[in-house]
């Protein structure tokens, strides 16, 4: 299943660039032109291999061994790592299966040519890095904003190392290099995602089990509101969950088009209900909920840009909610298993039956073989917006 539909919202460009003379952003300048892309790019993810392992791993929840060419191009993009057209297409054809890419057969050949390390002795640096971190409760969001005084999204392994040092913790600059190189072969360092992946080792990763299946049904059911989060993601430099007014107009400018300038400027005014110039963008989706509870108090051209910004990214929503009524047999904003079951197999969700029942479990928190209509709702909805 491709986590994005067919009608991709994610510019093209930021992935693959025209012209055949670009070369890859965060490429060392050792890598040749002699050697194929393929080489070039399986010698950077050897790297860093377990972050791209770990990239692979989030976008194939069902394990098939393959990502879809989109889903490629996501990857490519979250390690910044730019090609040109023939470039591209040149990794693509080398473990293509089919119209697809064949991750596992990508990620052995870039391990097989990883330098040996001591991976003990990595682990047990980053678990002192961790510590200290925890003991002495340090935000990693706040050290990284600290580090970056040049702003260029980068923090080395040498400016980690210097501020451990002062902390008191006693680690050489090779076995700090060495656990950076776990996370990038960029040589400016290391960006956000990698730095807060480094200091809290799995805080970004999404659990397994019972929390992926909703989060795969989540798409299956508002695929809209997940490409719509996947816009706003890209602006958000340092993952902090927050755009301003220019960040926000950015990200949804080229699939709202029919929207003015004006019409966008005053649309982010009715999201920014407190008016701080900001909006936590991961609870729009509650935020909506609230202001369309007061519709009252807004103006007509407010309703007019809010209503139409809903129908575009939120109208599954109100579908959804509706079929699951409709299974209500009593009416009485509960369903059992059968009802759920039944509602799910009328919006086309053709889940197994061990999934559906393990996603009942979880949502069933009572234990009363019953489930609130709208928890399931907020539930698939929490699953979209509070993905990784």
């Amino acid at each position: 299943m491709s986590l994005l539909r067919s009608r991709s919202l994610r510019p093209q460009s930021l992935v693959i660039l025209p012209g055949n003379d670009r070369l890859v952003r965060n490429q060392p300048d050792s890598l040749s032109n002699k050697r194929s892309a393929v080489e070039n790019l399986l010698n950077l993810v050897s790297s860093s291999y377990s972050d791209w392992k770990d990239s692979f791993a989030f976008l194939d929840k069902r394990k098939r061994g393959w990502v879809s060419d989109a889903e490629l191009k996501m990857i490519f993009y979250r390690h910044e790592f730019n090609a040109d057209t023939t470039a591209y297409q040149e990794i693509f054809n080398a473990f293509a299966n089919g119209n697809t890419f064949n991750y596992i057969r990508f990620l052995e050949n870039a391990k097989s040519k990883a330098p040996s390390k001591n991976s003990n002795d990595i682990k047990l640096l980053q678990r002192k890095l961790q510590e200290v971190i925890e003991i002495r409760g340090i935000s990693p969001t706040m050290l990284f904003l600290q580090f970056d005084v040049n702003q260029n999204s980068r923090v080395s392994s040498d400016e980690i190392t210097n501020y451990f040092r002062t902390l008191g913790l006693k680690i050489s600059r090779r076995d700090m290099k060495n656990l950076v190189s776990q996370f990038t072969s960029d040589p400016n360092g290391l960006n956000y995602n990698q730095f807060v992946s480094l200091l809290l080792p799995g805080s970004n990763q999404k659990s397994e089990g019972q929390n992926n299946l909703i989060f795969e049904l989540a798409i299956l059911l508002l695929p809209m509101q997940y490409d719509l989060l996947e816009l706003l993601k890209t602006q958000d430099r340092y993952e902090t969950g927050i755009l301003n007014k220019q960040e926000f107009e950015a990200a949804v400018i080229h699939v709202l088009a029919f929207f003015t300038s004006q019409e966008l400027s005053l649309l982010f005014d009715v999201l920014d209900k407190d008016q701080t110039g900001n909006i936590s963008y991961r609870d729009l989706w509650s935020l909506i909920e609230s202001i369309s509870a007061r519709l009252e108090t807004l103006s007509t051209e407010e309703k007019n840009v809010l209503e139409h910004f809903k129908d575009e990214f939120f109208d599954e929503t109100d579908k959804v909610d509706r079929y699951l009524r409709r299974s209500d047999a009593d009416s009485d904003g509960l369903i059992t298993i059968e009802e759920f079951s039944q509602a799910l197999q009328r919006l086309g969700v053709a889940f197994e039956r061990n999934k559906i029942d393990q996603i009942f479990k979880t949502l069933d928190s009572k234990k009363a073989n019953k489930i609130s209509t709208l928890e399931v709702l907020r539930a698939i909805q929490k699953g979209i917006w509070e993905s990784p």
